[in-house]
């Protein structure tokens, strides 16, 4: 668990106090908080989004440091750990913090050598969400899927304008074919490649595409 002292010395970085509504707790006793966190998930996903290709950009993140006592906090009490990054440069710190895996492929410019050494170096794996990414560039990909006639009449309207959608939130510079390339190349070299299907219901799907974004808010005030 992370210790009193670096919590208080943590304490002085406005970056965080947005992100502790259980502040003085921590402060009290950080196992308490890990306690209460162990009994109700499996699983902690860390954010790391530095904003230098998206249009929003650059944001407030944290350091390496900080996301690696995160991980072995999280590692101690038996959880695992995933992080956000959508650029190479998070996603090499992340994977150096040692996450378990990365819950998106990044996309901001073509993967080196240096990235497939670090997924094999902690055995992490990728969940590519290409969907996500190709809504973030402005490829426009889900919505032949989203109307064809055996899936639209399983969507509600919002789900279907949802599908359709695209966030447009990545500067020109990103392709999605940097992603493609890198997923090729981390099978190539035996990294899981763990690929989901969410069904959500439209409410469901604001927030699990919002939350990142309100976090990211919070911390850049």
């Amino acid at each position: 668990m992370l210790q009193k002292t670096n919590l208080l010395e943590l304490s002085k970085d406005p970056l965080l106090h947005p992100l502790l509504p259980a502040y003085s707790l921590c402060l009290k006793g950080c196992e308490v908080v890990v306690d209460i966190i162990s009994n109700f998930i499996s699983f902690i996903k860390l954010m790391q989004e530095s904003g230098d290709h998206l249009n929003f950009g650059p944001l407030n993140s944290p350091s390496l440091s900080l996301q690696a006592d995160v991980v072995k906090s999280a590692h101690r009490h038996g959880l695992v750990t995933v992080a956000h990054a959508t650029s190479l440069s998070d996603t090499i710190l992340v994977l150096n913090a040692g996450v378990d895996g990365l819950a998106h492929q990044f996309f901001d410019q073509p993967h080196t050598q240096e990235l497939i050494n670090a997924y094999k170096k902690h055995n992490a794996f990728v969940i590519p969400t290409c969907t996500a990414i190709a809504s973030m560039v402005g490829v426009k990909i889900g919505k032949d899927f989203a109307t064809d006639p055996r899936a639209v009449k399983f969507l509600t309207k919002p789900s279907l304008s949802c599908l359709c959608d695209q966030m447009r939130i990545a500067l020109p510079f990103c392709n999605i074919q940097f992603a493609y390339d890198c997923i090729r190349a981390l099978k190539d070299e035996g990294v899981d490649i763990v690929w989901y299907f969410l069904f959500l219901t439209s409410s469901c799907t604001f927030l699990a595409l919002a939350s990142p974004c309100i976090y990211m808010l919070l911390i850049n005030g």
